[in-house]
């Protein structure tokens, strides 16, 4: 079973993530802040981390680093309301494998989740 860290200020939407992906054989981390995050990572073997581009004390792309750090073989999947193009080449010069807008919708997330890490 793969192991996804949701890392997203927003309870509503690491909740719904978190839902979706346990009916689909999932186990779910969830974090509200990057802080949160990092030590899910230090203490737990994560496949997959889904982090919010933009999170309440900090940028989800400055933590990018600090998760290749902490896991190195962890792929990063980047949670945004919004992309342009230097935001997506920034985050994956930086180490993220992919995008999701929000809102989220089960298939896109079921997806790109395959894609990252297949079985």
């Amino acid at each position: 079973m793969q192991r996804v860290l949701i890392i997203d200020d927003n309870k509503l939407l690491r909740a719904m993530g978190s839902s979706m992906l346990t009916k689909n054989d999932y186990e779910v981390l969830t974090a509200e802040s990057g802080i949160e995050g990092l030590k899910a990572l230090s203490e737990n073997e994560v496949d997959v981390v889904l982090l919010d581009i933009i999170l309440k004390n900090e940028s989800g792309m400055d933590l990018i680093p600090k998760i290749r750090k902490t896991s190195p073989k962890t792929k990063i999947i980047m949670l945004t309301s919004y992309s342009d193009e230097e935001t997506v080449r920034e985050a994956k010069k930086l180490g993220a494998c992919d995008f999701i807008e929000k809102p989220l919708s089960m298939e896109n997330l079921l997806f790109c989740l395959k894609h990252a890490v297949p079985s």
